[in-house]
């Protein structure tokens, strides 16, 4: 539940192992600052057991008061300030960090050894008569030489499917930039509403990349 778009929660009832009770009155404080809302808080009152044949009646207040919060910074309240101010977990990044050079060093060391295996048998080709390097087989990185710089059968799709890739990584990073540096989360859909502005705007990103990657 919102009102202007601030969030609202409150405690429906309780629940044990003999009885289920509901509250049946809602407080409802309402903060303001000139004319905009700033603050809401409900709270409940008048706990009554739920039992058949048992009508409860429901009931709510709302109480205005004046608040001193400014309405760009109502949202202040429902951000965790300590979140910053937690214990870093140096050993968990440690832990990563460590993970990622094994994994990096293993991948490194099997291309290596690829590799090496490959330059000893092209060494082993300059030795011979053009004759005899034609009829050999090719093997290794030598039988994909071919296919680098072949031309794509369906170039008009694969160009786009890079020019749209493009658009979307270059939104994708626009919009990540704007919510670090603005306030997006203060009014609910705004980061919905910069999405599609931020794609529009780079759409000159999709045709020039398109343009670069159509054959001629």
């Amino acid at each position: 539940m919102y009102l202007d778009d601030l969030p609202i929660w409150a405690v429906v009832g309780e629940q044990t192992d003999k009885e289920i009770s509901v509250f049946t009155h809602r407080k409802i404080e309402v903060g303001y600052h000139g004319n905009r809302i700033v603050d809401v808080t409900v709270t409940t009152e008048e706990k009554a057991v739920i039992a058949p044949d048992v009508e409860l009646e429901l009931s709510y207040e709302v109480v205005w008061k004046e608040s001193k919060t400014e309405f760009q910074n109502r949202y202040d309240k429902y951000l965790d300030a300590s979140f910053f101010k937690h214990k870093i977990h140096w050993f968990s990044i440690f832990n990563s960090f460590m993970m990622v050079i094994f994994l990096v060093g293993l991948v490194a060391m099997i291309l290596m050894r690829t590799l090496r295996k490959d330059y000893q048998r092209y060494s082993k080709d300059d030795d011979l008569d053009e004759i005899e390097r034609d009829l050999g087989d090719e093997y290794g990185w030598k039988q994909i030489h071919g296919d680098v710089f072949r031309p794509s059968s369906h170039s008009i799709l694969f160009s786009t499917l890079v020019a749209t890739g493009s658009q979307l990584a270059a939104a994708a990073l626009v919009l990540i930039l704007l919510a670090v540096t603005e306030k997006l989360w203060t009014e609910r859909g705004s980061i919905l509403s910069t999405a599609i502005f931020v794609y529009a705007a780079t759409s000159p990103v999709n045709g020039y990349i398109g343009g670069l990657s159509t054959p001629n």
